[in-house]
């Protein structure tokens, strides 16, 4: 009776404790899950401010610094009203402000521009702004004539001579070439006359009927031009082309005499006309010579206007002379290479040298005769802006 009643007792105690132990527990997930509930809206709130000791409420704080794109008030400025144009201005840290950043404490060495990027003629002038130029050219040409003129002489008597000369070597000649323009603001142009031309001659000897006789040779070029200078252009980089249109107005006269003791023969042919004509230049700068570069230009017109020939012949009392012209067009061509420099202190002036070849034909196309001029030679230019 008693071992049971033990028995009893024991089981009673054993459900005792896991009751306990089972309070105990839920009483620790209660506090954990207040704990959480409480912590969570603690560091929702803003932190409360610090208090300051009256030492550091006597210092004043920095001035805030300016964000990247934030405007600034600018200095002694005031409060305008709302509505009003604002006094604020840009941070200088604002990309759309960089002028306004302090300078460098290594500044970069300038850097010199080459004054052909602003050419306006042909020539290359290196003024922006209105301005009268002067091209002053001196050049040496070698003058190369095929004389082709032929016809009849009857004398008196009723002989018929036929004047065909040949013609003597010419000599180097001095070819001046002078021109004044006006060059208009902006990309508009500008304005030249100009003038250039030659005279030259040689002698030779070639024999008449075996007999010796001298040969000379004359010849006279002169063209004039006024043309309107169209803006520069580049079609690639460090290269430049102008061109020019305009009128010409040129004439060349040429003759021959062919004499000895007993006989005298002569011949002259003068051609005078005017026409259209068109330059293109084109220079290419050098990058490492600032104000250096290589040109070459091409200069085409066709002139039309008459040829007129006469020739005369001479044998002791006997003498005749005849005469033809003819109204046809005269085609040239000129072509010029060479080197040009525009002084960095000095853009208003421009120095060039180089080489020039020319050739006109038709200059005595009349009936059987025939007749050609070309020359060759160097030539120095100078050119200034006022």
């Amino acid at each position: 009776m008693n071992v049971i009643i033990s028995g009893e007792n024991q089981s009673y105690s054993g459900n005792l404790v896991r009751d306990k132990s089972k309070n105990l527990l839920n009483q620790i997930a209660m506090v954990l899950i207040s704990a959480v509930f409480c912590v969570t809206p603690a560091f929702s709130q803003q932190p409360m401010p610090l208090q300051l000791s009256p030492l550091q409420q006597a210092v004043p704080p920095p001035p805030p610094q300016p964000l990247l794109g934030a405007p600034i008030p600018a200095p002694n400025s005031v409060p305008s009203a709302p509505g009003a144009p604002s006094d604020l201005v840009r941070s200088p840290l604002d990309p759309m402000n960089v002028d306004s950043l302090p300078p460098t404490l290594f500044p970069q060495t300038p850097v010199l521009v080459d004054n052909l990027t602003r050419d306006k003629s042909i020539y290359g002038s290196v003024k922006d702004d209105p301005a009268i130029f002067i091209n002053v050219d001196f050049g040496g040409v070698l003058p190369k004539l095929t004389n082709g003129l032929q016809s009849t002489v009857t004398y008196q008597h009723g002989r018929v001579v036929n004047v065909n000369l040949p013609s003597a070597p010419l000599d180097w000649a001095f070819q001046p070439h002078l021109e004044l323009g006006y060059r208009l603001a902006g990309e508009q142009g500008g304005f030249a006359v100009s003038w250039r031309g030659f005279s030259s001659s040689g002698s030779s000897s070639e024999p008449i009927n075996k007999i010796p006789a001298t040969v000379n040779t004359n010849v006279s070029f002169n063209i004039g031009d006024i043309d309107y200078i169209a803006p520069m252009f580049q079609p690639f980089n460090k290269f430049d082309v102008f061109f020019r249109i305009g009128a010409r107005i040129g004439g060349i006269y040429f003759t021959t005499t062919q004499e000895n003791n007993f006989e005298n023969f002569s011949e002259t042919n003068y051609m005078f006309g005017g026409g259209p004509h068109f330059a293109i230049e084109t220079h290419k700068r050098f990058e490492k010579i600032p104000g250096f570069s290589h040109f070459a230009s091409v200069d085409g017109t066709v002139l039309i206007g008459q040829t007129s020939q006469n020739f005369s012949a001479t044998q002791g009392p006997f003498s005749g002379t005849s005469s033809q012209f003819v109204i046809q067009s005269i085609p040239a061509v000129t072509f010029q290479t060479g080197f040009s420099y525009t002084p960095i202190r000095a853009s208003n002036t421009k120095f060039s040298v180089g080489y020039q070849l020319e050739q006109w034909w038709n200059i005595a196309n009349v009936n059987e005769s025939t007749g050609k001029l070309g020359d060759n030679g160097y030539f120095l230019r100078c050119q200034v802006d006022f």
